[in-house]
């Protein structure tokens, strides 16, 4: 029993390890009551694949940029603000417009930086594992 257990562990600790590298991403939009004027924000894409490969950025369905990277050759992408970033409460938590789609044949990590006045975030996609409904809980480790 103790093996097995161990074994879980390990497993779940590796697994967890890599939960940011994947094939798609996605980066919901937010909200800036400011009204600050930076407009762009910087999507940092990376990957540890040797071999470059394109990554294609989507807006609405709409294919707004695509970039080549590779493990020793990340690239930044300038994300339009009217993109990412909205001023009205009714544009979160309903389909909108609004909000970023990353997709490539290859495994890579994404995050999104971005401003507003006096606030600077950065948050990382979690790929496709982010996007189910139930998620794995080991009892046992986590009550």
């Amino acid at each position: 029993m103790k093996k097995i257990l161990s074994f879980l562990f390990i497993f779940y600790i590796f697994t967890s390890a890599f939960a940011q590298l994947d094939r798609e991403h996605w980066f919901a939009p937010m909200i800036d009551r400011s009204g600050a004027t930076n407009p762009y924000q910087k999507l940092y894409l990376s990957t540890n694949r040797t071999t470059p490969f394109p990554v294609s950025i989507f807006n609405n369905n709409v294919l707004i940029g695509t970039v080549n990277i590779s493990k020793n050759n990340p690239q930044k992408f300038d994300v339009l603000r009217d993109y990412i970033i909205t001023t009205k409460q009714t544009d979160l938590f309903t389909p909108t417009t609004k909000g970023l789609y990353l997709k490539a044949e290859f495994p890579f990590y994404a995050n999104l930086r971005f401003s507003v006045f006096n606030h600077a975030e950065i948050i990382t996609s979690k790929g496709i594992p982010s996007t189910g409904k139930s998620f794995l809980r080991l009892q046992f480790l986590f009550p």
